[in-house]
């Protein structure tokens, strides 16, 4: 997750305030008005155990944590395909 800093007014806040979730509810509602086409996976490798990992998201990270106990972090593999990733795990 990455964080972003909005600034509200008094009645915003007020309502923001009786939320159980406030975060939950901006992303959900920015999802809402986000692109009607699917987004394309984004791929990443780890060097050290050759795991590759399929994340969907809007942009892609400098770097993915892997989480197969390397402690290093994941190449993306900018504009691979499926079927390239199939590839390179078999």
């Amino acid at each position: 997750m990455r964080q972003k800093m909005i600034t509200l007014d008094p009645t915003t806040w007020e309502l923001a305030q009786k939320m159980p979730n406030f975060s939950a509810w901006v992303r959900k509602k920015l999802r809402d008005e986000g692109p009607s086409t699917p987004i394309a996976p984004i791929f990443y490798h780890c060097s050290m155990c050759d795991r590759v990992i399929r994340v969907t998201q809007l942009a892609p990270f400098d770097g993915y944590p892997c989480r197969n106990g390397c402690e290093t972090l994941m190449t993306h593999l900018e504009g691979w395909s499926e079927e390239q990733v199939k590839g390179l795990i078999e």
